[in-house]
């Protein structure tokens, strides 16, 4: 799916206004910038160093990678699906746990979610994964 939907972002690194969030936790990083409004949810793959690996950022343009999770945003290339926000309160309220979270998206009906529409219908919360100071 993701080679199908995808397409590359432009990495800005940590942008104004942003600060550093826990380390290896790129998926609920993410997602409460999603749910705080400071972003748009973005979920696929990461390289750095020659290393692809799976991964989430947010943008504010959708095209734009704003990187809170690696201390060297600037240098990884970024390739992967803008969700939506209703998709992400979804995942939240259901799982209540972050991505990686592809699997679930239905590309056909983008704001539609698989195999998770009965589980559960409790309301969106925030993550608890720590900020951390810039």
């Amino acid at each position: 799916m993701l080679h199908q939907h995808g397409k590359a972002f432009t990495a800005i690194g940590r942008a104004k206004g942003y600060q550093w969030r826990a380390k290896k936790n790129c998926f609920a990083n993410a997602a409460n910038l999603a749910l705080e409004g400071r972003g748009h949810y973005c979920e696929g793959l990461a390289t750095l160093g020659g290393r692809t690996f799976p991964h989430a950022w947010v943008s504010r343009d959708g095209s734009e990678a704003i990187e809170v999770t690696l201390r060297v945003g600037e240098r990884a290339e970024y390739f992967g699906i803008m969700l939506p926000l209703t998709f992400v309160e979804r995942m939240v309220a259901t799982l209540g746990e972050a991505g990686p979270w592809l699997d679930y998206w239905n590309p056909a009906c983008p704001e539609a979610w698989t195999a998770l529409r009965s589980r559960s219908s409790r309301e969106p919360r925030s993550l608890s994964v720590p900020l951390l100071a810039g």
